[in-house]
């Protein structure tokens, strides 16, 4: 295949070799149909197009956090506090953290945590515990 590549950017050029190495088939006519060759893109210019921005994809809004984390990020009263205010919840919420590595903000549950967490510790620092890492 890069002997291929190789002929095929010295007979038909650049873009054909570009679109060969990234999986054209080279069973059918070289290059495809749908290769666009340097006077196509020029006619298509001319008629009045123009070409869309590249534009990176939105970066995804982190919403994930370890629950190893917000052990790390207690203090030693604090992580007692937790301890204690897990004991005390409800079978489904404590499961649901017991049996779970990461804590989703979108969960339905989470809300249910974060607000036993601002009863306890206050919104500052119920934020800054389950400040999403990922």
């Amino acid at each position: 295949m890069v002997v291929a590549s190789i002929e095929l950017l010295n007979e038909a050029g650049t873009a054909a070799a570009i679109v060969y190495a990234h999986g054209a088939s080279a069973s059918g006519p070289w290059p495809p149909h749908d290769v666009p060759t340097r006077e196509s893109v020029d006619e298509w210019l001319a008629a009045g197009n123009n070409p869309t921005p590249y534009a990176p994809p939105a970066a995804a809004s982190m919403t994930k956090l370890y629950k190893s984390t917000v052990w790390r990020r207690a203090t030693e009263a604090e992580a007692e506090i937790i301890d204690q205010q897990l004991s005390a919840a409800p079978a489904r919420l404590r499961r649901l953290w017991d049996d779970s590595t990461i804590l989703d903000h979108s969960a339905p549950e989470f809300s249910a945590l974060a607000a036993g967490f601002v009863g306890a510790f206050g919104e500052a620092r119920a934020a800054e515990l389950l400040a999403p890492e990922m």
